[in-house]
């Protein structure tokens, strides 16, 4: 049984209820998914103002085509995106990191969709807490950065049109 703050959150898709518990649990609730609480703060060198890091990584086909940063306020573990950035992977996740979200996302016949990933406070490991296969415009994604996020996406999904129609 696992000890410790643990995240309790609904297996259906996008209904953003998640909440923390501590564990030993009694009994698990129907329809609930349980893991442990990944804590996505920044080391402490880099986390005086507090805020949690998620990172999106978007898969479409085989590759990961940017990884939005998505900030919250610490303790605001499942709600209150303050900002979202479309950037380069590799400013993110190293290649082995890449690589295993890859085959993570091969593993489960994820061809296209999004891994939330925590990157864990102690550990510097990461962890994919969900796997979205219906992504959507993300929250708080300033209008100005629209084409940096979608423009990569459009062309991804082009060449991969051009690749099934060969």
């Amino acid at each position: 049984m696992t000890e410790g703050p643990i995240v309790v959150k609904p297996d259906l898709n996008g209904k953003q209820a998640g909440r923390v518990v501590e564990g030993p649990i009694a009994r698990r609730e129907p329809g609930m998914v349980y893991q442990r609480l990944v804590d996505g703060r920044l080391p402490d060198e880099r986390a005086s103002d507090g805020r949690i890091l998620q990172m999106r990584a978007v898969i479409i086909g085989s590759r990961i085509i940017l990884t939005y940063a998505k900030w919250r306020q610490y303790p605001k573990w499942f709600s209150g995106t303050e900002i979202t950035l479309p950037l380069p992977t590799d400013e993110l996740l190293s290649r082995a990191e890449q690589e295993l979200l890859l085959r993570f996302a091969a593993s489960i016949g994820l061809e296209y969709g999004e891994l939330d990933t925590l990157r864990d406070r102690e550990s510097g490991l990461i962890y994919v807490v969900d796997a979205n296969r219906t992504p959507a415009q993300p929250l708080r994604l300033a209008a100005n950065l629209y084409d940096a996020a979608f423009e990569p996406q459009a062309e991804a999904f082009s060449a991969l049109l051009q690749a099934f129609r060969a």
